[in-house]
């Protein structure tokens, strides 16, 4: 130290000596920050989110293949593909996809006994992020192989007790003979006739359509299949709707609760019941057809009006359909009203 001591140490070096004192001391300096990053995620794309399948006759089917990338930085999870269309088949070739590697999803359209321009809507889900649900579009134009007259035979509101005689037509679209060995109906209440019956093959058939009086107060959706000797739609589709009437009725005569994710419940909805008669009512019972669904009723005027409050709690993954059956005291036959509702599956990983 004495040979040091003539020596004279430079001011700056004195200062950095200082600093690095202090730095390893902790005095004055800030902690380093090395903040989390954010997880890789998935991110979809699709090579076309609309498809036409061109013209097509009834019966028939046709598919096309779209390919989903993923174009993320982390594992993109394909959870399915919905659609409230049964006319649809859907099918991915794997339900995991790497960074900027493909999957494959083939769609089969099926015709059916539609007529004319169709167009219908999937919904293919992720765990993308930004975009869990990828909405895509498929169209088609259906010829068809028969001509039916009324396309929908609509009775239109009958007065319970009445019933009802309808007549609908159904000829080849092209005038070609063809057989009839049989005609089912859909329910009990309605039955169907075909003319001429003679056995032979005929280009164009007549069908005597009854509706029973007995049929209980509400709308009402029949079908009359005919079986035929086609190896191309085999089985038309006649549709028959209507509503039998009577002093007590019921607004709106369905309901559709709307679309939610797995897990969330559906936002309440309301029906009204009235009573134009001359005698007075009550609400004997209402039967949801589900434990899941609780209707509450609350009555507006006594004897006359009544309002029924629907509240869906969490209902399975899809399109579902249930029956509202309202029994009221003038009648033992209910009145039945169709609910509806979508649930769309919830994201992998997310609460349900």
């Amino acid at each position: 130290m004495a040979a040091l001591s003539g020596m004279k140490i430079p001011t700056s070096f004195c200062a950095k000596v200082l600093a690095l004192a202090l730095a390893a001391a902790g005095c004055g300096a800030e902690p380093p920050t090395n903040p989390t990053p954010a997880p890789a995620a998935g991110r979809i794309a699709l090579d076309a989110t609309r498809h036409d399948y061109g013209t097509m006759g009834q019966g028939e089917e046709a598919t096309h293949v779209f390919t989903i990338r993923n174009k993320g930085r982390g594992l993109l999870k394909l959870s399915g593909v919905s659609t409230t269309c049964g006319c649809a088949a859907m099918m991915l070739d794997k339900n995991e996809v790497p960074p900027d590697g493909t999957a494959r999803l083939a769609v089969t359209f099926r015709s059916g006994s539609f007529v004319g321009s169709v167009e219908k809507h999937l919904i293919v889900q992720s765990d993308d992020p930004e975009q869990p649900q990828t909405t895509v579009t498929i169209r088609a134009k259906v010829n068809p192989v028969y001509i039916i007259e009324p396309p929908i035979v609509n009775i239109g509101g009958i007065p319970r007790g009445q019933g009802a005689v309808r007549e609908v037509t159904l000829r080849d679209s092209k005038g070609r003979p063809f057989g009839i060995s049989s005609v089912t109906v859909s329910h009990e209440d309605l039955k169907a006739e075909v003319q001429p019956n003679d056995g032979a093959p005929h280009a164009e058939y007549r069908f005597r359509v009854t509706l029973d009086p007995k049929r209980n107060v509400g709308p009402f959706n029949f079908l009359v299949i005919p079986q035929t000797d086609r190896a191309q739609l085999p089985r038309p589709i006649i549709l028959v709707s209507g509503t039998v009437t009577g002093p007590v009725g019921v607004r709106p005569q369905a309901v559709f609760l709307g679309q939610v994710r797995q897990g969330q419940p559906f936002r309440p909805a309301m029906l009204m019941v009235t009573n134009s008669g001359p005698s007075q009512l009550t609400i004997v019972s209402v039967d949801t057809g589900d434990e899941r669904i609780r209707a509450t009723v609350t009555t507006n005027v006594p004897g006359r009006e009544f309002q029924i409050e629907l509240a869906a709690g969490a209902m399975p993954v899809g399109w579902f359909q249930r029956t509202l059956r309202i029994r009221a005291s003038d009648s033992e036959t209910p009145l039945e009203v169709p609910v509806n509702g979508v649930v769309l599956k919830a994201p992998e990983g997310t609460a349900k």
